[in-house]
């Protein structure tokens, strides 16, 4: 396959060291099912396979042995002929398949010639015109600070006074003249218009903040006049409440002392009448004391006389009982001394009778009894 170098591909400006161009061949022109359809026709054509299936149209059923051979020898030949289509089209996609995997190896190794130089050059292109813009950016950068800039010393030629005092407006009126309006290039006559426009209202209001400071200063000595005579009205008027309210002041201690002196006489007397109320009470209790204490002896007497009377009535009572006792037994020893002693025996033996039992346990009685007395005595 012939190459050669083609000027007419190149734009104008660009001188390669060397070109080439592929030179296509007359088979290459053709479409692609055209050379499809040649390539598949080596084997056979349209027209062969139709006469082919034109040879088979007359069977159109089997009624023996022979039909059936027929129509099986028919049928052989169409896969035959289909399957040999299929290999040839299978043959030719690889065939095709390969060429175009040995195409595309082929354009990576030409692109692979030139890629680095387009990009070198590129890179150059891009390098110079990135210059260009960034000189193009500084360029509009600076203009953009200088307009800027201007504008600035401009807008510095409108006033900026927040209060409207005299010194404010007089230092502001200076330093909007000191500006020179005129060396602001471009925005020199909107400069001077501005200035003029300013430095005008700046006196008038410079005119009206110095008549209004006159006029100020004029109310403020008119209020600081007002102000002193107040002051002094008010300080006689303060001198008058302090005397009254130094005779009030005087009244009232004079007055807290008669009441003070009054209280104490008062209390005095409530004391006095307290303690003679307490002595009073001290007297009426010691009376009552002592009363309570005459009726106690008296009680306590007239029970020691009733004692003495019941203690005497009780010893005359136990006397004469016991005179009558003494009578009494002087009479039984006297009789007893008069009547004839029972024998011993006859002692147990009524005992014994009186009280149920034993003569001999009588006899334990007596000896017991008699050993009792005459321990006693």
């Amino acid at each position: 396959m012939a190459l050669q170098f083609d000027p007419a591909d190149l734009t104008e400006g660009e001188a390669p060291a060397d070109a080439v161009v592929v030179q296509r061949s007359a088979a290459n022109t053709m479409p692609v099912a055209a050379r499809a359809q040649a390539v598949m026709s080596a084997y056979a054509t349209k027209s062969q396979l139709q006469a082919l299936v034109a040879g088979t149209q007359h069977i159109v059923a089997i009624t023996n042995a022979a039909g059936r051979d027929q129509a099986s020898a028919a049928r052989t030949a169409l896969v035959r002929t289909r399957t040999e289509i299929a290999r040839r089209g299978k043959e030719a996609r690889d065939d095709a398949n390969a060429f175009a995997k040995a195409v595309i190896a082929a354009e990576k190794e030409l692109i692979a010639i030139t890629t680095p130089e387009e990009e070198r050059l590129d890179a150059l292109v891009a390098a110079w015109e990135a210059a260009r813009e960034a000189e193009k950016r500084a360029k509009a950068e600076a203009e953009a600070q200088r307009v800027a800039a201007l504008r600035v010393r401009v807008e510095a030629l409108r006033p900026r006074v927040r209060v409207h005092t005299v010194a404010a407006l007089e230092a502001e009126l200076k330093r909007v003249c000191a500006i020179e309006a005129d060396d602001l290039a471009e925005f020199a006559e909107e400069a001077v218009v501005l200035q003029d426009e300013s430095v005008a209202w700046l006196e008038a209001e410079l005119a009206t903040a110095r008549a209004a400071a006159e006029a100020a200063a004029a109310a403020a000595e008119q209020r600081a006049a007002e102000e002193r005579r107040l002051a002094e009205e008010k300080a006689a008027l303060a001198a008058e409440r302090e005397r009254q309210a130094a005779e009030r002041r005087a009244a009232e201690e004079a007055a807290a002392k008669v009441h003070a002196e009054q209280q104490a006489a008062a209390a005095a007397l409530r004391e006095a009448t307290r303690k003679l109320e307490a002595d009073a009470a001290v007297l009426r209790a010691e009376g009552e004391r002592l009363a309570a204490a005459r009726a106690a002896e008296e009680r306590r007497e007239a029970e020691r006389v009733a004692q003495i009377e019941r203690d005497r009535v009780v010893a005359a009572e136990e006397a004469r009982v016991r005179a009558e006792r003494e009578a009494r037994d002087a009479e039984a020893r006297a009789a007893r001394r008069t009547r004839e002693l029972p024998s011993r025996d006859d002692v147990i033996a009524a005992v014994a009778e009186a009280f149920d039992t034993d003569a001999d346990i009588v006899e334990d009685w007596m000896r017991i009894l008699f050993d009792t007395h005459t321990s006693e005595y």
